[in-house]
């Protein structure tokens, strides 16, 4: 079986090079304000999953594969809310359906004053 993590790691290089994202461990970026986050839940066979969109481009499949359960991000409370502290929170799991087969997280940060 071939072994996807290097090519994985060079399209997520290029996917966030192309749209001005900072690459991981670049710590934390501003942006210009004009991006859009979009996050959508479908079904892949029989589990759910949340996509995330930046500027319409979808971003699960460029990190770990599958997005995760919405269960595991979205219920009982929103873990994407921004809080006073940052934290991070997995937004992908490896294609199989298991989280720590390979994963995606990301850091929520609030910068600035909410609203």
């Amino acid at each position: 079986m071939h072994d996807a993590t290097p090519d994985i790691r060079e399209l997520v290089s290029q996917v966030l090079t192309e749209l001005r994202l900072p690459q991981p461990g670049a710590g934390v970026v501003r942006g210009s304000g004009i991006d859009s986050l979009r996050l959508a839940i479908a079904s892949v066979g029989d589990v759910f999953e949340v996509q995330v969109y930046v500027n319409g481009v979808e971003m699960t499949k460029a990190g770990a594969g599958l997005g995760m359960d919405p269960y595991d991000v979205l219920v009982p409370a929103n873990r994407l809310v921004a809080t006073e502290q940052p934290r991070t929170v997995p937004i992908a799991r490896c294609e199989c359906g298991t989280y720590g087969c390979g994963s995606t997280d990301v850091t929520i940060v609030r910068d600035g004053a909410p609203g």
